[in-house]
Formats: C-alpha cells, sequence, structure tokens
C-alpha cells in the first residue's frame, strides 16, 4: 500500500475507520429514510426567491471569470463586511467556495515550512486539516467543560503554546461547535498575545450573525488597527440557504489582499459562478431579510432544542450564537471510546451527531448536535430516540 504522508493523517479529525464507520451508518440510516441528520451543520432554509431567479442560459455563467470573484459580488461583500462592524473595501475581499475556501488561502497566506498555527480548541474540524496539510497545526485547548475561561486565563493558555515557530492563531468567533462568544475583554487579551509576538489572526466567523445575546455589530472589535493582522471568513453559503454553491468570502488584511487572490488561482481558480450570481442577486433584492430568516431560525432553534435536551438530562451548553449545541457525555462515557459506543447507538435509531474527538484532542467524551440542519421539532424527536438509546 503506498505510504500515506503525515500530514494527510492528521488531516482526518477521525481515525479513519472510524470515520468509515460512522460514514457507512449514516449512509445506510439515509437510504431507508430513517435518519434525522443532526451530525452535519446545515441549513433546512431554502434559498430566498432572488438566489433562484437565476438564468442559466446566461453564458458568462458558464464561463471563466475573475479569480477574486465578480467585481459587483466583491463590492457588495464589503459593504456587508461594514454593516458588521469591518470597513473593508472592494480590493480586499477574495470570494472562495465556501468559509472553508477562504480560511485555506488565509493559512496559505502566512505559513512557511516549519511554522506553526495555534487552533484555539474545541474547534471546526476542517481547520486542523487546512494546517495539518501545512505542517503548521498546534492544538491549544481553551475549554475544559464546553464554556469559556476568563480573558486572563484564555491569555495564559494561548501565551504558553507560543514558540518561536508560531506565526497565526486561528479561532472561530462564535465559536463551533460550542457556540460561546467572545467578549471584547478575551478579544483584547488575544490581540496582545498576537501584537506582542507579531501573530497574525484568522477569524472564522462564518456564524457571526448569529449572535443571540447582544446587538453590537459582531465584527468591531477586529476594526481598526487590528485589520493589518487580521483574516475574517464569512459564508453566505449558509446565510443564504445555498450550501451546496459554496460561496464564501475572505477579508484579508490590505498588504496581502493581493496574494490572497494569486493563492486562489492556484487551488480553485474562482468560485462558483452560478453560486456568485446567487448571492449576488440576494443583495441586490433584499440581504436583510435572508439574515433574520437565518437568524431567526437559529435562535428558534437554539430555544427548542436547549430545553428538550434539559428535559432528557442530557448535559449541554447552552450557546450564546452560532448553529450548535455542545453535549457533554463525561456522565455517561467514561472514555472516548465510550462516548463513540454512544452515538452508535443513536445512530442504530436513526439519530447522527458529530463526534467530539473531531473537534480536539481533549473533547473525545463530548458530541456536537445541529439544530438548523431541520426543523426544530425533527431535532426533538432526535434527542428523545438519543435518550431512549443511552438510558
Amino acid at each position: 500500500m503506498p505510504h500515506v504522508p503525515q500530514a494527510a493523517r492528521g488531516a482526518l479529525s477521525l481515525p479513519p475507520s472510524t470515520f468509515v464507520a460512522f460514514r457507512d451508518q449514516i449512509r445506510a440510516q439515509a437510504a431507508a429514510g430513517t435518519l434525522i441528520p443532526l451530525h452535519l451543520g446545515d441549513t433546512l432554509l431554502p434559498p430566498p426567491a432572488a438566489a433562484r431567479a437565476l438564468d442559466l442560459e446566461e453564458a458568462a455563467l458558464h464561463r471563466y471569470g475573475p479569480i477574486a470573484g465578480f467585481e459587483p459580488l466583491r463590492e457588495a461583500v464589503a459593504e456587508d463586511f461594514t454593516r458588521a462592524g469591518l470597513a473593508c473595501a472592494a480590493a480586499e475581499v477574495t470570494i472562495t467556495p465556501g468559509a472553508t475556501g477562504a480560511l485555506d488561502v488565509a493559512i496559505d497566506a502566512v505559513v512557511e515550512p516549519g511554522d506553526e498555527v495555534l487552533v484555539l480548541t474545541p474547534s471546526w474540524p476542517l481547520i486542523f486539516g487546512i494546517a495539518s496539510r501545512r505542517g503548521a497545526l498546534r492544538q491549544v485547548p481553551v475549554s475544559e467543560h464546553g464554556g469559556l475561561p476568563d480573558p486572563e486565563t484564555l491569555a495564559a493558555r494561548v501565551a504558553a503554546a507560543i514558540t518561536p515557530r508560531t506565526v497565526a492563531i486561528y479561532w472561530s468567533d462564535p465559536n463551533n461547535p460550542v457556540g460561546f462568544v467572545l467578549s471584547s475583554a478575551h478579544r483584547d487579551a488575544l490581540y496582545a498575545l498576537a501584537e506582542a509576538h507579531g501573530l497574525w489572526v484568522v477569524v472564522d466567523a462564518v456564524y457571526a450573525d448569529l449572535v443571540f445575546a447582544h446587538d453590537d455589530p459582531p465584527l468591531a472589535d477586529y476594526a481598526g488597527v487590528r485589520r493589518a493582522r487580521t483574516f475574517v471568513a464569512v459564508s453566505y453559503s449558509k446565510r443564504f440557504g445555498i450550501a451546496g454553491h459554496r460561496v464564501g468570502a475572505l477579508c484579508s488584511p490590505p498588504d496581502l489582499a493581493e496574494l490572497s487572490t494569486r493563492l486562489v488561482t492556484y487551488t480553485t481558480y474562482h468560485a462558483s459562478h452560478a453560486g456568485q450570481r446567487m448571492a449576488l442577486n440576494v443583495f441586490g433584492h433584499d440581504p436583510g431579510a435572508a439574515r433574520e430568516a437565518w437568524h431567526g431560525l437559529a435562535r428558534r432553534g437554539r430555544d427548542v432544542v436547549c430545553e428538550a435536551l434539559a428535559e432528557a438530562g442530557l448535559p449541554h451548553t447552552r450557546p450564546e450564537g452560532g448553529a450548535f449545541v455542545f453535549l457533554d457525555l463525561r456522565e455517561l462515557a467514561p472514555d472516548g471510546e465510550a462516548a463513540l459506543a454512544l452515538m452508535h447507538r443513536g445512530l442504530e435509531r436513526g439519530v447522527s451527531l458529530a463526534p467530539g474527538a473531531a473537534f480536539g484532542d481533549d473533547y473525545s467524551r463530548f458530541a456536537r448536535l445541529c439544530y438548523t440542519a431541520v426543523e426544530p421539532e425533527q431535532v426533538v424527536e432526535g434527542i428523545q430516540r438519543l435518550r431512549a438509546a443511552w438510558t
């Protein structure tokens, strides 16, 4: 069998055998029509009418186009970043195949061979693969029980992980999978470290519009002088209900914006024209309505699901934002293998969760549940099935 490079193995959040076992069980339940899919961060929202009003006869949709994305879309996205509190010029925006493509570009822009990226965990799983492919991953667990430590504790944990090889810090805000939201004090503490050590900052802000506790501009703390060292990735795939069309965007530091575009050239060349046009149509019609629909779905899902989890007696952390709840399985599972066994039992009842080990090495006794992929009532049914499987 051909040798598999260590970086490729590190890109897998779970051991290959475990991943295959879960994939096969999920496929079998889906084929039988019995699956309640709570493992994937999807959205059940249909695309707005403006997104669906796409003229596939338009020749330009089927031709090569601008590497950084349609200029009108870049302008609309720059305005959207500015609305969210992060002033950004169109020339600093790169349209990418989802936020995954945006984060891939950001890491590629700042990492040289031998460098390290600190990934604050628990975290969105794909960043592990993105960093590992470049040999740059260093996990920094910052949440012991699904919550967020105080700013001083957070800063101390991150500072202890910084080495001469460290070039960047990555975090998701709101956090995926837990749903905590960094306060201004937390961000201040992290930026103090970044400035003291000359580090880049990569922010996964996919769920920035899904903050339930306050109405402050979600990206304002990343503005000002911090712009010079900060990449911010967002996703219109999720917000506009067009996940399958892969439309994300990266706001790069002004001095690296041109580099971001060049890097896209060597990966995907450019994002899908059809997806870009769908997003542009929504921006031209009523982007606020799409944003409010997404926020409303997530808030309702969060409230319904947390109530159902409490009634079922399943420990969890109530999210402050985002689309997920992190289930704490430590009372039910003495180790990671026992936690995986619980999830297999859930799959036997037709309910899929994302194993906690996918979100960091320290979280094998947790599981992530998405409350925006199906109707809240169906999520409640899934929780009832899990309770029956686990008790």
